[in-house]
Formats: structure tokens, sequence, C-alpha cells
């Protein structure tokens, strides 16, 4: 079996620092101190691809990106979990990428490569839109199932459970090839071994530039970037317990909830 798996990186943003907004990109601010990870959706897609590997020990397992010169550092994380080779679709500049652009370039990638199984994490960390798995399998033409939360391989077709509404879960059979968006806690995934870190960061990665796969056919664009505005502000009861009983109690009246 032949594996692809999609990851992304993403800001690490520590939730102590206030997010900064590059106006002029229309995108979240990025500097030299700027820190940045693998998508934690997708470390749950390369631990899935491994343990299929491990179950079927014939199996081939790639990982790309796509992003500047930095992101290769997500490639040899996956490889260093277990991957066996890392491609870098390698972009000039950080900003927004839309779904549509980054699905057609992976397409574009992956369009001869005769993947049996193609894997995504649900959605990305940064945007959290869960697009780009799905039109994925649209320019690939091939089946796909999202939010799965389990998975059976075999040789011709993949059994898999996916989260739905209301804590219910559907069970589809799909044909080879497909893809499948993964979401968390469908495994534990695991910290990379030194000796394959070590032989990751040796590893040759194979680059291809973006500009290389044609023009971007591009569907969507970010006008603005913005903080959340406040729309409602709290409101604070004070006094002892029966005070604040009795303004709730005038509160709710005041509102017709009672």
């Amino acid at each position: 079996m032949k594996i692809l798996v999609c990851i992304k990186e993403v800001p690490d943003l520590d939730p102590e620092v206030e997010l900064t907004i590059d106006r002029e990109k229309a995108w979240i601010g990025i500097d030299e101190n700027s820190r940045f990870m693998m998508n934690r959706f997708d470390e749950y897609a390369v631990e899935e691809a491994i343990r299929i590997k491990e179950n079927h020990p014939d199996t081939w397992i790639d990982v790309v990106t796509v992003g500047t010169e930095r992101a290769h550092m997500v490639l040899r994380r996956a490889m260093g979990m277990g991957a066996d080779h890392g491609i870098h679709i390698v972009t000039s500049e950080v900003g927004y990428i839309s779904p549509f652009t980054l699905s057609s370039w992976i397409a574009q990638m992956a369009g001869t490569r005769n993947y049996d199984l193609v894997l995504t994490g649900v959605m990305s960390e940064d945007t959290m839109q869960g697009q780009t798995g799905v039109m994925l399998a649209e320019h690939l033409k091939i089946p796909w199932a999202t939010s799965v939360i389990k998975q059976e391989a075999t040789n011709n077709s993949v059994v898999v459970e996916r989260e739905i509404e209301g804590g219910f879960r559907d069970i589809l059979e799909l044909e080879l090839p497909c893809l499948l968006t993964i979401q968390s806690g469908i495994n534990q995934p695991r910290y990379p071994s030194l000796s394959k870190v070590l032989k990751a960061k040796k590893a040759d990665l194979e680059t291809i530039p973006a500009d290389a796969l044609g023009p971007e056919d591009d569907r969507l664009e970010v006008i603005e970037v913005d903080y959340p505005k406040k729309l409602r502000e709290g409101r604070v009861l004070e006094g002892n317990q029966e005070d604040k009983a009795r303004q709730l109690l005038d509160l709710f009246v005041e509102k017709a909830f009672i």
C-alpha cells in the first residue's frame, strides 16, 4: 500500500501573548521570534498511517507540506515518527493560501504517483476550515470520508467510522484509492524516536516550487483580518446571596424569561 499524508506548519501561539495582525498581508503577524509546529490534527493522520504500516509492512508513507523554506521541519518531524519520504511544495512567502489552491497544488503533485490512501487532519488549527482534504479528493476524483474516528484498511478497501451530529457515527466502506480526514482522538500520536529523528535530519527531501505547479486559480480572497468584536458585556451581581438572587429574578422578569 502507498499512503500520502498531508501535513501543515501552523504558528505555535502562546495563549499569554496577544496575537498581532499584519494589515498589509491581511493575515496574522509573523516575525523572526514566531514559533511553528505541525498541525496537531495532522499528527493523528501521520500516526494512523504508521499504524497501517505496522499491520501491512509493505506500506510506503509519503508526507507532503506546502509552505516556505522553514516548513521542512514538520516533514522531518513526521519522518521522525516513521514516515518514509518528505515532499515540500515551496512557497515564496508566509500568508494565507486558500484550500482550493492548496488542494490543487497537492493534487498536481500526487496525480501520477498512484497513492492507494490519502490522509489529512480533519482541519488546521489556524483557519479551522476543514476544506482542503475534501477539495483534494475532488481534484483526484476519489471517494472520501470526513471526521474519521476509526479505520480498518485492507488491500482493496477501508472500513471507517466517522463522527456525525448527535453523538452518532456513520460506518462506511470505501474502495481504494480514497481519502480520509482524520479526527482527533483516533489514536495517541507517538513521540519521534531519537534514531529516526537523527535519520530524518540527514534525509534528502523532495522539493517542488509552487510556481512549477501552474498558475493559481484561486477562488477565495481574504479582504481583511480583524480581532473579534465584543458584542456583549457581562453583568456582575453585587451583595450577599439573597441580594444576588433578587437581582437575578428581577433580571429574568425584565428579559421576559419568566
